[in-house]
């Protein structure tokens, strides 16, 4: 009897884990929204095309918690829907529309969906959340994790998705710029809105973004500089874009050479908070913006943001090479390319005062600020849940960087160049895959290999010495 009853346990657990998994899988969007920021408001709409769903029929959706349903169709017919408040880690605001509806057999079907709300500041996660409509800053949003403007099809567990972003109308007042992700393919207005018309394909939902502010723009070889207007503005602006080219093209000679790596790269002036890169599009707060043509940190900041499309390797979130790519890469390979600009000294001085950073936390547990850390772990062993904690703080942000920099100094500059041609030129990366690029070039190197990614010993070998 106990067998059967346990037998019977099972089986209702199995089956509410299924009919809880109701996440579709999307295939492409197409997406029209209308920006009103002097009330903080937006209207949505998007066509989605499903690939299928995890549980035939049955249907889940997400939402930032002040949007609402206004209606779901299926050829112009109504579809039934209910719609809750949840607790949501992946919007800024901690809460998010939870949408469920049931259509016949999803696959290959077009939902269109329309919404409608607002997107007020928050501080439920912290004083950097800078995703908002506002009158004073225009429209400021950004993805999956982030805020949620247009439908997601993914619980708030990391599991994001690539999708074709077919077309995204963006509709502002006439005096906002819009961008997006991808290449705009299109612009028009009249005497009151201004329309920018968008595409991008293969994109991940961590990758988007929205923006709209009351924008010039400078442009060069496909590179776009947005800039507000002012005097100030425009000045810095011409200096970053000169800058950018040129990064731009050494990073397109080095690393990856993708056939999903946009032409156009699109660089906007942001207000506090706003570093950040979506793809091909890379926001700067107003200290970088600012501070650009004399201070070193701000090059390095717009370096950093410009390098993440150019360093990226699929991984898959299962990988344990996922963290140290997806933000380790990052924070080391801009770094090499300054050089070039700022000189060999900087270059040096800046290793070191990483590495006496990271001594200082190794032994005082605790950032050099004063700041708590998180425990200590392998590089190979902070899981896709944890970048958030490591990247900027510690791990990601200074022993990735110092173990390319090991690497360097034993490979010699132009052969660590070669290794660099290699890895970007991977169509997947994995250990076994990396590890033999590495003992390519540095052949003696598999016990410190081991060292640097498996474990969180700091041998006085690997000390720079600078």
């Amino acid at each position: 009897m106990k067998k059967i009853f346990f037998i019977l346990t099972g089986l209702l657990i199995y089956q509410n884990i299924n009919l809880a998994n109701t996440n579709a899988i999307i295939s492409s969007y197409k997406i029209n929204v209308t920006f009103s920021p002097d009330e903080s408001y937006m209207q949505g709409y998007a066509a989605v095309q499903f690939e299928r769903s995890a549980f035939e029929n049955r249907i889940d959706f997400y939402l930032h918690g002040e949007l609402f349903i206004d209606s779901i169709l299926y050829k112009e017919t109504s579809l039934i829907y209910d719609e809750t408040s949840v607790f949501y880690e992946y919007d800024y605001s901690l809460v998010a529309t939870k949408v469920h509806l049931e259509i016949p057999v999803c696959k290959g079907k077009e939902v269109a969906i329309f919404y409608s709300g607002h997107f007020n500041p928050s501080k439920a996660s912290s004083p950097s959340d800078y995703m908002r409509i506002s009158k004073n800053d225009g429209v400021l949003l950004r993805g999956y994790g982030y805020s949620l403007w247009y439908p997601i099809f993914a619980k708030d567990d990391g599991e994001g998705y690539k999708v074709n972003f077919e077309e995204v109308k963006i509709n502002t007042p006439r005096e906002y710029q819009s961008v997006f992700v991808g290449e705009k393919i299109d612009e028009y207005s009249d005497s009151k809105t201004r329309t920018t018309v968008w595409k991008a394909t293969t994109v991940d939902i961590f990758d988007t973004q929205c923006t709209a502010r009351k924008y010039r723009v400078l442009e060069s070889n496909g590179l776009y500089v947005y800039y507000l207007d002012d005097v100030d503005s425009y000045i810095h602006g011409t200096t970053i874009l000169e800058f950018a080219n040129k990064i731009v093209q050494d990073f397109q000679k080095i690393y990856r050479q993708d056939k999903n790596l946009n032409a156009s790269f699109y660089v906007l002036e942001m207000p506090k908070y706003g570093d950040v890169s979506s793809m091909n599009v890379v926001g700067i707060s107003p200290d970088a913006w600012n501070n650009f043509k004399n201070e070193s940190w701000a090059k390095r900041t717009l370096a950093h943001e410009i390098v993440h499309p150019f360093v990226q390797i699929e991984t898959g979130l299962s990988s344990n090479m996922h963290a140290f790519v997806i933000e380790g890469f990052p924070s080391y390979f801009h770094i090499p390319i300054l050089e070039k600009y700022l000189g060999e000294e900087w270059y040096k001085n800046y290793i070191k005062k990483i590495e006496e950073s990271y001594r200082y936390k190794k032994v005082n547990k605790k950032h050099p600020r004063g700041w708590s850390l998180p425990i200590e772990k392998p590089i190979l062993k902070i899981p896709p849940a944890e970048i958030g904690i490591y990247k900027d703080v510690f791990i990601l942000s200074d022993r990735v960087l110092l173990f390319f920099d090991y690497l360097r100094r034993k490979m010699g500059k132009d052969k660590f160049v070669q290794f660099s041609r290699s890895v970007f030129s991977l169509e997947s990366i994995t250990y076994e895959n990396f590890s033999k690029l590495v003992f390519n070039y540095f052949p003696q190197g598999e016990s410190d290999l081991n060292i640097w990614l498996k474990s969180n010993d700091f041998p006085e070998k690997f000390y720079c010495n600078y």
